[in-house]
C-alpha cells in the first residue's frame, strides 16, 4: 500500500433481519414486528387506500397488522407462509372496514340494499380466498352488473389485490411505520 494511502476499514459483517416466525410474533419479538412491517407495510396500506376512505388507510393497515399477531396468538400457526397469512388477514379487515367513499357518478346508495349489498365486502373476500361456492360467485358476479354502489366496491377490492401483488414496493414513512408496529405490539386477546 503507497505511503499516506488510508488505511481500509474491515467491513462489517450485515446482519440479515429475522425471520418473520410464528413464535417471534406470539412473543412480541420487536425485530420479527419491525422486519414484518418493513416488508410488507407498504403493501398493507396501499391496499387499506383503495378500500377505505383515505383518512382510515393508516388505521385499516395497522387492523391488519394487529389481526394477523391475534390470529398467531389464539393459536394459528402461520406454517411459515407469512405472504398468504398476511394477504388473508388484509381481506379479512378490508371486508370489516371497506367503505366505498367514490361513488360511480356520483350516485347516492340505493334507497333498498340488498343483503348481498350488507355482506359485499365480505362475499368478496371468500371469493378472493376461493372459499365461495361457485353458484354463490355466480349469483355475485350477476348481482354487480345491477348494483352500482357494489360494483365500485368491486373495483376498488380489484385495484387493492392488483396493487398488493403487483404494484411497485411501497414505502412507508416513519411515522406509518412506527403505528403498525406498535398496534401489533400491543396487540393482546383480551
Amino acid at each position: 500500500m503507497p505511503p499516506g494511502s488510508p488505511t481500509p476499514r474491515a467491513s462489517s459483517p450485515r446482519v440479515s433481519p429475522p425471520p418473520v416466525t410464528s413464535d417471534g410474533l406470539r412473543d412480541g419479538d420487536p425485530f420479527v414486528l419491525a422486519t414484518l412491517v418493513a416488508a410488507h407495510g407498504g403493501d398493507v396500506l396501499v391496499y387499506a387506500r383503495e378500500v377505505a376512505p383515505p383518512d382510515e388507510a393508516l388505521r385499516m393497515a395497522a387492523a391488519v397488522f394487529v389481526d394477523l399477531r391475534l390470529a398467531v396468538l389464539s393459536g394459528d400457526d402461520l406454517a411459515e407462509d407469512v405472504d398468504a397469512a398476511l394477504l388473508s388477514a388484509t381481506r379479512r379487515v378490508a371486508a370489516r372496514q371497506a367503505e366505498n367513499p367514490f361513488r360511480p357518478g356520483e350516485h347516492r346508495r340505493p334507497t333498498t340494499r340488498t343483503t348481498v349489498c350488507d355482506r359485499f365486502p365480505r362475499l368478496l373476500t371468500a371469493w378472493a380466498d376461493h372459499r365461495l361456492p361457485r353458484a354463490d360467485a355466480v349469483r355475485l358476479r350477476e348481482h354487480v352488473v345491477d348494483c352500482p354502489d357494489c360494483d365500485a366496491l368491486n373495483v376498488a377490492f380489484d385495484r387493492a389485490e392488483t396493487a398488493y401483488r403487483d404494484g411497485p414496493p411501497a414505502e412507508l414513512a416513519p411515522e406509518e411505520t412506527g403505528a403498525l408496529v406498535a398496534a401489533m405490539a400491543l396487540a393482546s386477546p383480551g
